[in-house]
């Protein structure tokens, strides 16, 4: 009985614990509820005075000088936000270097700042006070411009070599057969991202296509299309390039895959100038080529068959390696923004790069092909490692004409040069031998448009930097190899008198040949593609 007793007692003690337990669950569930409530009130206000914001900082940008009076109008009247009851809108001028806003008044960018009061539903719980979003605009003039390196880009005026060349990268077959006026027509024409999609309905949006993975047959029967579709609406440079285009781009493999993002420089994807940027055709395609055969591991392209010097006595054949994929700047400002060198080495927000290619040219003279005695020379040129980078350094307008300026910056290749020869069939080897440092350094190219009648942006838009040759006489001077022994030095001043003989020959054999191909050591060229005076960005 005592132990009944005990139990029944313990059990009168527990009486009402359910109904303790239930009522904290009650509470902490209307707190819970309450914050879930308060916070989504606050986050819906936040987004709201972001959108202000963002809204108010367009417009201010506009008018530097009334950007107070303009930010207010365009939050207060135009985005219905209320000017009374804690609402405020504060704008001011000053520099935003990518992490802080620094205030000036002098300043070519605007700050805004939205604060909107904000009271908790419930009140026992603290919260914020008001909600604070801001903006920072700038009132970006833009231009966009690709480059080429001449180890890395061709140069459409020998269109024999060209067809050698541009069928090597392409891999089209049959071989190409275009003359002179038809690699100018195709290198004059161009496409925005906008043309292709466009004209390719399954490439997406020009977003998507701008980051996508993309077949170089597809991107070239896009291109012809896009430039037909530009024709058919009276322009005569697409109807020249379409002409140029069209007997090939369906004859370009479909093995050759491009990764767009890898080539075109979209400083961002939201930036509605990226869409509908011009982009030169001939150097979409000889850049989505190279990129493509890096991808697939066939970076190596043999051309033969290229004539040298005198028909029929001298031939050549020419070996490509691509180490590097190049890039397109597409529009951007000319601004410096924190950048690791190795990738934008002058930290420029918009910049491009060229393949880093790794050229050999063997070339024979004489006879080395008789089956009796042959007699011949046979010299070899390897340039290895040569790179160039540009970077958009300045934009100028003064209506109603437009400047911008690329700095273009080439990085120093090593060229080996070797000769061997036979007499009447006896090996000559290590007849001379000799290596040396070519090209390197900066150049500022200046782009205008001051055309006195309405044409094309940049009539003349290609421009190059200063060309360097391999410069065999100093060459020979310095590192002269004779039979494999470094004798350079010892002979220097024999050698002397014969720099203006190997001159010659650099600039007579060589030099011809390279320029033509679009190869000569160490040079670079670029080209404008726009200039936009004054498009209103978000920038922070």
């Amino acid at each position: 009985m005592t132990v009944r007793r005990l139990f029944r007692g313990a059990e009168r003690d527990e009486r009402g614990a359910i109904l303790v337990l239930s009522i904290v669950g009650v509470v902490l569930a209307m707190i819970f509820s309450a914050m879930a409530v308060d916070l989504g009130f606050t986050a819906q206000e936040a987004r709201r005075n972001q959108k202000v914001a963002d809204l108010a900082a367009l417009d201010a940008v506009r008018d530097l000088a009334n950007h107070q009076t303009v930010a207010s109008a365009s939050a207060n009247i135009r985005n219905h936000f209320p000017s009374t009851g804690g609402y405020t809108v504060t704008s001011r001028r000053g520099t935003f270097n990518g992490t802080v806003f620094l205030p000036d008044p002098a300043g070519e960018d605007v700050e805004v700042t939205v604060v909107s009061p904000h009271k908790d539903l419930f009140p026992y719980v603290a919260g914020a006070k008001t909600v604070t979003r801001r903006a920072v605009a700038n009132l970006q003039e833009k231009a966009s411009f690709d480059i080429g390196s001449k180890l890395a880009s061709l140069n459409p005026g020998d269109n024999t070599l060209l067809n050698k060349v541009f069928t090597a990268i392409l891999g089209t077959s049959p071989t190409l057969n275009l003359d002179v006026v038809g690699y100018k027509g195709l290198a004059a024409g161009t496409v925005s991202l906008a043309d292709l999609v466009g004209a390719d309905a399954g490439l997406g949006t020009p977003d998507q296509l701008a980051t996508s993975n993309v077949d170089l047959k597809r991107l070239a029967q896009a291109s012809l299309k896009a430039l037909q579709n530009k024709a058919a609406g009276g322009d005569l440079v697409a109807a020249s390039a379409a002409s140029a285009l069209g007997p090939f781009a369906a004859n370009i493999p479909s093995n050759l895959h491009v990764n767009m993002g890898t080539i075109l420089g979209v400083n961002a994807t939201n930036d509605p100038s990226a869409a509908t940027a011009q982009i030169g055709v001939f150097n979409l395609l000889t850049t989505g080529a190279e990129a493509a055969r890096i991808a697939d591991g066939t970076n190596f392209i043999v051309v033969p068959g290229l004539t040298l010097g005198i028909p029929g006595l001298s031939t050549s054949e020419l070996k490509l390696k691509i180490i590097e994929a190049p890039r397109i700047a597409l529009p951007g400002p000319a601004r410096v923004v924190p950048m690791d060198v190795d990738t934008a080495p002058t930290g420029w927000a918009t910049w491009a790069k060229t393949a880093q290619i790794d050229v050999t040219l063997d070339t024979s003279i004489g006879n080395c092909g008789s089956p009796l005695l042959p007699t011949c020379i046979t010299s070899t040129v390897t340039v290895a490692g040569a790179k160039a980078f540009g970077s958009l350094t300045d934009i100028r307008c003064a209506a109603p004409n437009k400047y911008d300026d690329v700095l273009v910056s080439t990085r120093a290749a090593t060229a080996n040069l070797s000769v061997n020869g036979t007499l009447a069939g006896i090996p000559l080897p290590n007849l001379l031998g000799a290596s040396t440092a070519l090209g390197g350094g900066d150049e500022t190219l200046t782009f205008q448009n001051n055309a006195p009648v309405p044409g094309p942006e940049y009539p003349t838009p290609t421009k190059s930097t200063s060309p360097v040759g391999l410069n065999l006489g100093n060459t020979l001077v310095n590192n002269l190899t004779v039979a494999g022994l470094p004798l350079g030095p010892l002979l220097s001043p024999v050698l002397s008198s014969l720099n203006p003989v190997m001159n010659s020959l650099d600039n007579q054999l060589f030099k011809p040949l390279f320029d033509s191909l679009g190869l000569t050591i160490g040079g670079a060229d670029a080209r404008t593609l726009s200039v936009d005076c004054g498009t209103p960005t978000l920038i922070h």
